[in-house]
This record gives structure tokens, sequence and C-alpha cells, in this order.
């Protein structure tokens, strides 16, 4: 009975040990160079906002973690204070847009401005009011 009891606890640790592991493992990857990966789809950031205003449960499928190559215009610049920068892709007549994170430090040598037309690569994250894309990094300003 005694035996059991130790089986069952150090199982039971073991379990334990392996999944804070792999969290740490996932929290400390490495988050790929999007500037050297070819991106699963090129599309402007109104026919993206337009594809999810028709069907959202549909754009979510075809795009979910896949990389995104998105041209439009800068419509807002955030700047937090945790060194990262997010910016806006909209039109004047859309309520929607494509919100873009991008890291302060590795990617921007300038921020970019209310605009500015953009070419951004970035992983598609889901869709909250906007578009979301994460790790994005600007390919051309024009």
């Amino acid at each position: 009975m005694k035996n059991s009891k130790r089986i069952i606890l150090f199982a039971g640790l073991l379990v334990i040990i392996i999944a804070v592991l792999s969290g740490l493992y996932l929290f400390n990857k490495e988050h790929p160079d999007l500037t050297k990966l070819k991106p699963d789809f090129s599309i402007t950031a109104e026919q993206l906002i337009n594809e999810v205003e028709t069907d959202e449960l549909k754009a979510s499928e075809r795009y979910q973690d896949k990389i995104l190559e998105v041209s439009g215009q800068v419509a807002h610049v955030n700047i937090a204070d945790d060194s990262t920068v997010s910016v806006t892709l909209m039109n004047e007549n859309q309520f929607a847009g494509v919100i873009c994170a991008l890291s302060r430090e590795k990617e921007l040598k300038e921020i970019p401005e209310i605009g500015d037309e953009l070419l951004i690569r970035g992983t598609f994250s889901g869709i909250l009011m906007d578009v979301i894309l994460n790790n994005c990094v600007i390919i051309e300003k024009e």
C-alpha cells in the first residue's frame, strides 16, 4: 500500500516537473525572423478587413498562425512602455483595422507616422474588433 502511494506521488511530481520545464521552454522560445520567411498570404489591409467582416470564422480558420504580408496606410501609432510599438493599418471609411505589434528595439529604425504606406509581415493571431498580427516587421515603407 505504501509502495503504490510512493509511485503515485513520484509520478505526480514527475508530471509537474515536465510541465514546468515545458512552460519555461515555450516562454523563452525565440520568434522566427519574419524578414527571412516567405509569407503564406499577401493581402491589403482593406481586403483582409473586408474578408473578416464578411465571414469572421472562415477568415480565422484560413489565416490562424499563418504569416501574412499586409499593405496599407497607417491610421494610428501606439507606443507602449515595454518597448513595443503597434501600428494600425486601415482606410478612412473602415471601422476596424489591422493592428501590427512591432518590437521597437529589434525592428524600428524610425517610428512610422500616420499616413505612411507600409508593407508589414506578421503572424495572424486572431480577431477582436480588429485583426491582430504579432511579431511584425516592416518590409517596405513608401
